[in-house]
C-alpha cells in the first residue's frame, strides 16, 4: 500500500507504494528473490527450517585452514564477469594495470572477508533454525562504495609493496544507479550469534597483495590480465574496451 512504513530502531521507512521492499537490480538478483520466496513457502508448508542468508561480496584468500597448505588454497576470481571488485582491483594492482573504477564510483555495496564469512557460517551451522522456522541474516562486516576500494587497495599496494596504481573511471558496462540509498542493517548475527568481525579491509587487502605477489602467483595474473576489461554488458550491445578511457586519474606512487 501506499502508506507501507518500514521502522527499525526508532526510525521508520515510507516505502512509497512498493509491492515489495526487495526491488532487485538483474536478472541474478530476481532469482534470488524468488529463491527467498520458494524457501519460505517451503518452510511454511513442510516444516523445512531455513537460514535466508543476505551474503555480502565476499573478498579475500585467507582462513587459518586454507593458510595452513598451499594445496588448500581458494579460488580467485579477478575477471571482468566473474572477478568481484577488491579481488579484481588486487590483482590488477599486482599485474600493473590500472584499477578500473566503473561510472563514478559513488555505488555502494557490502562486504565482508572470507575468514569472517567463515566465522558467521559456522555460527549459523552451530544454531540451526526450528523445523517450520525461515529466517533472515545479513551477513556482512561494513559496506563501502567503489572509489573507498579503489583508494584502500593503491595506498596499501603502493606504501607497504612500492607497487605505483593509478585508478581510472571508465564507462560503466553496468545499468545501475551511480548515486542511491543504501544502509544496511546487520546487527543480528552479533546479538543473536556472538559474530564479530576479526579482519579489517586493510587487513585483508594486504594479505591478498602478500599473496598475489609471490613471483609464480604473479606471473599467472600478468597472463591473464587481457581478461579485465569490460566486455560483459548488462544493456546487451557487443562492445569490447580495447583501451581505457581515461575520465578522472588518481596515481599512487611507491611508498604514499
Amino acid at each position: 500500500p501506499s502508506d507501507a512504513v518500514l521502522k527499525w530502531d526508532k526510525r521508520e521507512w515510507n516505502l512509497g507504494g512498493e509491492i515489495t521492499p526487495r526491488d532487485p537490480g538483474s536478472f541474478y538478483h530476481l532469482s534470488k528473490v524468488h529463491d527467498t520466496y520458494n524457501t519460505y513457502k517451503a518452510c511454511r508448508f513442510w516444516k523445512l527450517r531455513s537460514y535466508d542468508i543476505m551474503q555480502g561480496v565476499i573478498y579475500g584468500v585467507h582462513t587459518p585452514q586454507v593458510s595452513a597448505d598451499p594445496r588448500l588454497r581458494t579460488r580467485l576470481d579477478m575477471d571482468e564477469c566473474f572477478g568481484t571488485v577488491i579481488n579484481r582491483f588486487v590483482a590488477q594492482a599486482v599485474a600493473g594495470f590500472p584499477l578500473t573504477m566503473y561510472g563514478s564510483g559513488e555505488q555502494i555495496r557490502s562486504f565482508i572477508g572470507l575468514e569472517d564469512a567463515m566465522q558467521c557460517m559456522s555460527r549459523l551451522l552451530a544454531h540451526p533454525p526450528k523445523p517450520g522456522q525461515y529466517d533472515v541474516v545479513n551477513q556482512i562486516s561494513g559496506y563501502y562504495n567503489v572509489r573507498q576500494l579503489a583508494e584502500a587497495v593503491a595506498k596499501i599496494a603502493s606504501k607497504e609493496f612500492r607497487i605505483p596504481v593509478t585508478i581510472q573511471r571508465v564507462e560503466n558496462p553496468r545499468v545501475e544507479y551511480d548515486i542511491h540509498p543504501y544502509e544496511p542493517v546487520y546487527t543480528k548475527l552479533r546479538d543473536q550469534f556472538g559474530f564479530e568481525a576479526k579482519v579489517s579491509l586493510e587487513d585483508e587487502v594486504y594479505r591478498m597483495l602478500e599473496l598475489l605477489t609471490q613471483p609464480h602467483i604473479k606471473q599467472r595474473i600478468e597472463e591473464k590480465k587481457q581478461i579485465i576489461l569490460p566486455r560483459t554488458w548488462w544493456s546487451g550491445k557487443k562492445k569490447v574496451v580495447d583501451s581505457l578511457e581515461v575520465v578522472e586519474e588518481i596515481t599512487y606512487k611507491s611508498g604514499e
